[in-house]
């Protein structure tokens, strides 16, 4: 509740406050993680969000995430190259599911390459698969074509994921 007050009031000398709070609870309560970083979007300061995006905790980074979602921010790309598959992942979900528009070629331009983050769980990894397939119809160009393409020439990648890639290049001919 304190960190919701917080937030409500604006009290933007307690960013670094709630940075401290997201660290210490190493993601332990989903109720506190989530009182923390709505705090932080309430405040508003983007810019320590942006600046918190390669912490050394795990947990600092979601915050950080959490709160470009709220607020839609372009800068959230950034996590699209974090060493941990979950927040790849929930960047992903921001930027596709929110959608955020100005970070779209950024998801969409994982799709050809080495090969997408992965981790242990395998809807985490589908849902990343999905979204970069689904951002490079979103955007409809050329070269978001390309990149459907050799997306599914990739054996590396899931067959499902393959198909649909094929799929949705196939829909490049009549768009919706």
């Amino acid at each position: 509740f304190a960190a919701q007050s917080l937030g409500r009031l604006k009290q933007r000398e307690a960013t670094q406050p709630l940075f401290a709070l997201l660290e210490e609870n190493a993601d332990q309560d989903p109720f506190l993680r989530h009182a923390a970083s709505y705090a932080l979007y309430r405040i508003g300061d983007l810019e320590a969000a942006l600046a918190r995006r390669n912490h050394a905790s795990r947990s600092v980074r979601l915050g950080a995430l959490l709160q470009l979602r709220r607020a839609a921010h372009p800068g959230i790309a950034h996590f699209l190259s974090d060493p941990d598959p979950f927040l790849v992942v929930e960047a992903a979900r921001a930027i596709y599911d929110v959608p955020i528009s100005d970070a779209l070629p950024s998801l969409a331009a994982l799709a050809p390459g080495e090969s997408l983050p992965s981790g242990s769980d395998p809807q985490n990894v589908l849902a990343l698969h999905r979204r970069v397939i689904g951002a490079n119809r979103s955007l409809g160009t050329e070269a978001a074509a390309t990149r459907l393409a050799a997306y599914a020439a990739r054996s590396a990648n899931p067959k499902p994921m393959r198909e649909l890639a094929l799929e949705t290049l196939a829909e490049f001919a009549q768009p919706a």
